[in-house]
């Protein structure tokens, strides 16, 4: 996307829908003792390094200061820091600070995604739905699931309308969630009450109320038994393929307590070893995205992946 003038923080992230709150969530910290937040960041407190980035982005300390912004970024980045990788990808996406390269920018939106910000997942879906081809498609379709798992109700909304027609019943029950989670215009186009809708979804179980999408956008119908239930059947004499793969969203999406990037990357490898092409997805992507394991093992599974007919692996 092309950089013309001087682009204000709001405008930008109105342009690209994602980010307009993290933007504007800057800790008292940085606005009242810049030097004590400088000096986190320099003994490698990675909050401390995002937030200097956002007020040096928004011009909450002395000036505005976008190339500095983009540093602090790139460092927690790096670092595993979700959101500033979703904002990282947006100052790449409109060349904001430094240069413009959408392909960075989408590399980034992914990261920030899979580290756990559902913003980064839904612009991510959005670049790769601009794309030909059933891989992007594909992508796209994963990346506003896990978007959705992960709260964005934005996201529900974008992978239920291209499936409208297709799967009727699944693309109802995302919007369903969609209003849920705060969508007025969708509670209203449906004519949904709200509270009754959230009382439906609670019926379906603890987990699968909030958590309707499984990977790739199909629907997760019943009671999500826990991820305790699910390791303990991966971790059996005779490897479960299918609870490794349960386990291994549980523990990176966080539906037990917390998102644990190592074990989600352990139990989607064994999926993979057990048969589930998912499981070569997930650690093949969490690999190329430097997150979890090797990148060349990530190169590899993702090729294993698409061999086996998961589109979304496939360039």
């Amino acid at each position: 996307m092309g950089h013309q003038g001087k682009t204000t923080s709001m405008q930008r992230y109105i342009v690209t829908a994602a980010f307009a709150l993290s933007a504007m969530l800057v800790s008292s910290s940085a606005q009242a003792k810049p030097s004590r937040l400088i000096a986190k960041c320099k003994s490698g407190v990675i909050k401390a390094c995002f937030d200097l980035a956002v007020a040096y982005e928004n011009g909450d300390l002395a000036k505005t200061d976008v190339p500095r912004a983009r540093e602090l970024y790139k460092r927690a980045c790096d670092a595993k820091h979700a959101e500033a990788c979703a904002n990282l990808a947006v100052l790449w996406q409109v060349g904001e600070g430094g240069a413009q390269d959408s392909t960075i920018s989408l590399r980034l939106h992914e990261r920030g995604c899979f580290l756990g910000s559902a913003g980064a997942c839904r612009a991510a879906g959005k670049l790769h739905a601009k794309k030909a081809g059933a891989g992007s498609s594909a992508r796209a379709a994963f990346l506003r699931g896990v978007g959705c798992n992960l709260g964005s109700s934005r996201a529900c909304f974008d992978l239920a309308q291209p499936v409208q027609e297709s799967h009727p019943k699944t693309a109802r029950r995302l919007f369903e969630v969609a209003c849920a989670m705060g969508e007025d215009a969708v509670c209203a186009s449906m004519s949904l009450d709200a509270n009754a809708v959230r009382q439906k979804l609670s019926g379906h179980g603890s987990g699968a109320a909030w958590r309707p999408v499984d990977a790739l956008g199909w629907l997760m119908t019943g009671t999500w038994a826990g991820v305790a239930v699910v390791e303990k059947k991966c971790a059996g004499a005779t490897v479960d393929g299918k609870a490794c793969w349960d386990a291994a969203l549980g523990s990176w999406l966080g539906w037990g307590s917390k998102a644990e990037l190592p074990k989600a990357w352990s139990y989607a490898a064994k999926a993979c070893t057990a048969g589930v092409p998912l499981g070569c997805l997930l650690s093949g992507w969490l690999g190329t995205l430097e997150i979890q394991g090797a990148k060349d093992d990530g190169e590899r599974l993702l090729k294993k992946a698409c061999g086996d007919k998961v589109t979304a692996a496939c360039p």
